[in-house]
């Protein structure tokens, strides 16, 4: 999992044709990177916030109110420096267990 500050990659910004996606007025950019934000459990609206981006909350009847709509993880790898490995070879692995 990610933690507040970390920097990650956006592997995939597919917009799957099973989310509304009009809530988000801002949305990833593959091979960007971003800063985590934060992190909300699923039972809150799961999914990641990012410093780079802020979209305006939402209502979700589900979880009790307007929140900012987040980010699912798996569209996201670590930053890694050079010493670890390229964004490309991480970006392999991810797409190689079947994530994004």
């Amino acid at each position: 999992m990610f933690s507040i500050g970390q920097k990650i990659v956006c592997i995939d910004d597919k917009k799957h044709h099973a989310l509304k996606y009009e809530m988000f007025k801002q949305w990833v950019t593959v091979n960007t990177t971003y800063t985590v934000r934060g992190i909300r459990p699923p039972n809150a609206g799961g999914g990641i916030l990012l410093e780079e981006i802020n979209n305006p909350p939402c209502y979700f009847s589900d979880y009790g109110g307007n929140i900012e709509p987040a980010f699912n993880p798996s569209r996201f790898v670590p930053l890694q420096d050079e010493k670890e490995g390229s964004v490309m070879e991480q970006e392999q692995v991810v797409e190689g267990i079947g994530i994004g």
